[in-house]
């Protein structure tokens, strides 16, 4: 028989803030959103595309908080507009950084240095001009979003309105997190994935309320930005397996489709172990969540 689902980790108890926390969360991320667009737009190397997909989250997770509680196209259209911009990046930051993965595996397989993965280039040409026009969209909404949250943020009633709702979302990410939990197997990378994506969700989430009502230990955001760390190489590792399977699929020369085959047999390897990281470092939190601390 299944074990029972474990109820949502018990959150530190803490008063009920003014609701003005909220637009001051967004005016840091702003400001962090807006270096890196520009930083990005100047340099569109995986790094700085990294930093502004994240930086992008953490302002589209306030977008929606605020919409859910104010049910203001200001926010909503905010958080589209964000969630557009973070679908872009994703194959995009994966294509600029797979020169980097080849590099880093072909000291033990000189075969990776005669690839060349031109999706890449010539996908990096165009983001400059996409970034600038979405940089315009974003900012323009932004100017709505503030004054509305300005309008609000000083209310009490409000202020007890967000600490309720903010824990009813926490909740509410938190089975759909379990949903994928109970969902997981270890041989389809694909369930890893889509748990991958609801931690996103719920870690982006704690963070919010970490800074705001204080709702998160530091020890808290710090274990599960370990389990996240290690979705990330899985996912990384997912990018290079699909970019070498690929190359050894078009490989001609027998000697050297033979020379991927065993680079992927290694990179294979590698994501189990990844893999098996992953599951021991949830596991931890899981317990964690539910014991004592």
């Amino acid at each position: 028989m299944a074990a029972p689902a474990p109820t949502p980790p018990r959150l530190k108890p803490s008063p009920i803030p003014d609701a003005a926390w909220l637009l001051k969360v967004l005016e840091e991320r702003l400001a962090t959103l807006k270096r890196r667009f520009k930083s990005a737009v100047h340099s569109p190397g995986p790094e700085f595309l990294r930093k502004l997909r994240v930086a992008a989250r953490r302002v589209k997770i306030v977008a929606e908080l605020a919409s859910a509680l104010l049910h203001d196209p200001a926010f909503s259209d905010l958080a589209a507009q964000l969630r557009a911009l973070i679908k872009y990046l994703g194959p995009v930051r994966d294509a600029a950084m797979l020169p980097g993965l080849l590099e880093e595996w072909a000291g033990r397989h000189p075969i990776l240095l005669t690839l060349k993965p031109a999706r890449a280039g010539n996908g990096l040409k165009r983001v400059p001009s996409h970034l600038r026009a979405s940089r315009r969209t974003v900012m323009a909404l932004v100017i709505r979003a503030r004054k509305r949250l300005k309008t609000v943020a000083k209310s009490a009633d409000y202020a007890r309105w967000l600490h309720e709702h903010s824990l009813r979302l926490w909740r509410r990410a938190f089975v759909r997190l379990e949903q994928a939990r109970q969902e997981l197997d270890p041989s389809k990378i694909k369930s890893i994935h889509q748990y991958r994506l609801r931690w996103k969700a719920l870690r982006y989430l704690a963070e919010v309320l970490s800074e705001g009502p204080g709702l998160f230990s530091a020890r808290e955001l710090r274990r599960m930005q370990q389990v996240q760390t290690v979705l990330g190489a899985i996912q990384d590792s997912s990018v290079l397996l699909d970019f070498l399977m690929a190359a050894q699929k078009a490989e001609p020369r027998k000697e050297a489709k033979a020379a991927l085959a065993a680079v992927l047999r290694a990179v294979e390897r590698h994501q189990a172990g990844l893999v098996t990281r992953f599951l021991e470092r949830n596991a931890e939190i899981w317990d964690f969540w539910q014991s004592p601390h």
